[in-house]
């Protein structure tokens, strides 16, 4: 259990990093707050990959049931991270390869954006397995 807080808790703060990196960036527009917020997005990804290996490590295959809902939190959390972590390599790759500027500030918005909708679809997908879980123990008492 406190392994799955420090997972909670380091992506929490990446989270709120990030958000003061992106306004920093949008205010100030040097390239230094830039790389510091890419770098952060970088750090984002990495506590989101243990947070939801925490949160599977939690869910527990007593009944078929709890099988399929853990399957199906493993396919949209996962499809999720994948979907994000391919703009962000995608970003970097063309950065690194054509004359693409990842510090354009419509970048950095719509990366922002992503950002959001990749955690609000990682707590929904937590959300919507508790929901589940709890109901499916509810009916078997």
């Amino acid at each position: 259990m406190r392994k799955s807080n420090i997972g909670k808790i380091g992506l929490i703060i990446s989270t709120a990093i990030n958000v003061i990196l992106f306004i920093l960036s949008v205010i100030y527009k040097t390239n230094n707050i830039y790389d510091f917020y890419w770098i952060s997005i970088m750090l984002l990804i990495l506590f989101e990959i243990y947070f939801i290996l925490q949160v599977d490590k939690c869910l527990n295959d007593h009944d078929n049931n709890i099988k399929s809902i853990r399957r199906i939190y493993d396919d949209s959390s996962m499809a999720c991270l994948f979907m994000f972590f391919a703009l962000f390599t995608t970003i970097l790759a063309l950065n690194q390869f054509t004359e693409f500027d990842k510090n354009n500030i419509y970048i950095i918005v719509i990366m922002f954006v992503m950002t959001l909708a990749n955690l609000w679809i990682l707590y929904a997908s937590i959300s919507n397995a508790n929901k589940e879980t709890s109901k499916l123990l509810n009916n078997i008492k």
